[in-house]
């Protein structure tokens, strides 16, 4: 296949997927193959079937489309495409998606190269978004603490699920790096499942509330002796620069000098946590308004420069 052909499955694809906003889209297929070619360099096998499967995969999704190859067989037929090149990948597209526990593995190299793209995409930092771009197209709440994930699901049942988007994780997401054939596919995954617990261990401590007390209460700690000094002794040592108020990082400063609080309830009172991993003369120098909790407390800071809060 000449690369003409490959550029017409891409107009193709983009506009079948015109306008989705569920996660299905244009550019979730073009970077499935952009995985599968990067996979397929590794590992081997046909690239032009790799290639062809992987911007099609989702031309017949039944989530989408229903049963059936029609439009991956009507966009081949156009091109031209051997009939047996066609079959292998439309065996390729029935295979790949994930079905719970009736979830099959294809037969060839290159089929399970592209299922191990279209996994790759569906986990990570992309994967998240895309979770809860879907649940959202499809009218499904992001948590819901007292429905508990269904698990070790058959086909019917998961296609017939309409569970959170939270519970997804534990019922598809959070199960696809131990699923990957290959072992290009299996290093990739490593990190983007790591990066998906972490995203859900935040998750869950913002929902039930176990953050709020860290972002309110002043971190003085081992940086007490620091608090009320004058800029030039902090910069000396290296002490607390900046203000973290409801999880943001700012400089504290005003009329051009950095400064910390010396009061360390006016700190607690306006949620500031002081830090110490930024020494002076690696911060920017504009001044910067620091706006305190429910903007209470800031008309009580005097006007002395050596513990203002800009």
């Amino acid at each position: 296949m000449d690369e003409a052909t490959f550029d017409r499955a891409k107009a193709f694809i983009r506009d079948l997927f015109e306008g989705d906003s569920g996660g299905h889209d244009y550019w979730h297929s073009i970077r499935v193959h952009d995985l599968a070619v990067s996979i397929c360099g590794r590992e081997g096998g046909d690239m032009d079937v790799v290639r062809l499967a992987a911007l099609l995969h989702d031309a017949d999704d039944r989530k989408l489309f229903g049963q059936g190859s029609r439009n991956a067989r009507g966009f081949m037929d156009s091109e031209g495409i051997p009939s047996d090149v066609q079959d292998e990948v439309v065996e390729i597209i029935s295979k790949i998606s994930f079905k719970g526990a009736d979830t099959e593995v294809p037969a060839s190299l290159e089929g399970r190269i592209v299922q191990d793209a279209d996994r790759l995409d569906a986990i990570g930092a992309v994967g998240i978004a895309r979770a809860f771009a879907y649940g959202g197209s499809r009218g499904r709440p992001m948590h819901d603490p007292e429905v508990p994930p269904c698990e070790g699901m058959g086909e019917a049942a998961y296609f017939a699920n309409r569970g959170t988007t939270v519970n997804h994780f534990h019922e598809k997401l959070l199960l696809l790096k131990d699923m990957m054939n290959t072992p290009t596919a299996r290093a990739m995954a490593e990190s983007r499942h790591r990066y998906m617990e972490g995203f859900l261990e935040e998750f869950l401590d913002e929902w039930e509330g176990r953050r709020r007390s860290q972002e309110l209460e002043p971190v003085l700690g081992e940086l007490q002796d620091a608090v009320g000094l004058h800029p030039s002794e902090l910069g000396r040592q290296g002490a607390p620069v900046h203000a973290q108020v409801v999880g943001h990082l700012l400089p504290v400063q005003r009329y051009g000098e950095l400064v910390a609080p010396r009061d360390p309830g006016l700190v607690g009172q306006i949620g500031a946590h002081l830090l110490a991993d930024a020494p002076l003369r690696h911060l920017p120098q504009p001044p910067v308004a620091l706006h305190g909790a429910a903007g209470e407390g800031l008309d009580q800071i005097s006007d002395d420069s050596r513990m203002e809060l800009a």
